[in-house]
């Protein structure tokens, strides 16, 4: 047991290491090159892999004795060898209460499209800095794609709270009536849930979404997505499936 409690003593304490090195190296490479490929190319030689670059699926293992990977992991790239199984391992419906069963037969019944309407923390100063926030115009072009590639699609509201959500209801007269705003009572597994069993889906530039729409299994899916993801200038494009419509922000 004494062994034992070494080791992880040992693992936390490179871990914590590993990470102030990394986050000094990272303050210090953008300081000088800016959030450029130039950057990533330079924290690579260190032994860090930063945010979306090709380094992160053709690592040289053999260059240095560590790698620090860091960044959110959305993209397929990191493992799409094993997409099938990453699908089939992850099980939500046990997420479905019975409270919900009734909105869970009616999503499987029509052509649902999921759109996730992020408000909540994303209203803050610091989020606006870092990202394009999905505006009404997105969420019209977005609803105009579907329309124009889902038959008599049905869509379905999910936002952070109940304000948020009569937020959207009041102000995006747009939606097609019969719009189902699902009501955030539920718990964020149990949303996370509804909205991957949709068939098509318009997401937000977040992980809630990301993983939401690569979750969903039905094949045919359409998915819109913000671009850029971000304001920053790091290279995101990996964040990306080839057969998502992208609705540019900055237009």
């Amino acid at each position: 047991v004494a062994d034992l409690d070494h080791d992880r003593f040992a693992d936390r304490l490179v871990a914590v290491v590993l990470r102030l090195y990394a986050g000094m190296a990272i303050r210090t490479v953008r300081f000088w090159c800016g959030p450029t490929s130039n950057a990533s190319l330079w924290l690579a030689r260190l032994g860090i892999h930063h945010l979306f670059t090709p380094r992160y699926v053709n690592l040289n293992v053999d260059r240095l004795p560590f790698h620090y990977l860091h960044g959110n992991f959305m993209s397929e790239k990191f493992f799409q060898p094993f997409a099938a199984r990453i699908r089939s391992s992850i099980h939500y419906e046990p997420a479905l209460g019975l409270n919900v069963q009734n909105l869970v037969t009616h999503i499987l019944a029509t052509n649902s499209v999921a759109i996730h309407v992020r408000r909540g923390d994303y209203l803050n100063d610091q989020w606006r800095e870092k990202l394009h926030i999905c505006n009404d115009e997105y969420y019209k072009q977005a609803v105009k794609i579907i329309q124009s590639r889902v038959h008599n699609p049905t869509f379905y509201v999910f936002s952070n709270s109940i304000d948020d959500m009569n937020w959207v209801r009041d102000n995006y007269d747009f939606l097609p009536g019969g719009t189902v705003f699902v009501e955030p009572g539920t718990t964020d597994v149990e949303h996370f849930a509804l909205m991957a069993s949709c068939r098509h889906l318009i997401i937000s530039n977040s992980t809630f979404s990301w993983w939401a729409s690569y979750l969903s299994t039905n094949e045919d899916k359409v998915v819109v997505a913000p671009s850029p993801w971000n304001r920053d200038a790091w290279d995101m494009v990996d964040i990306y499936r080839a057969d998502w419509a992208l609705v540019d922000l900055t237009a």
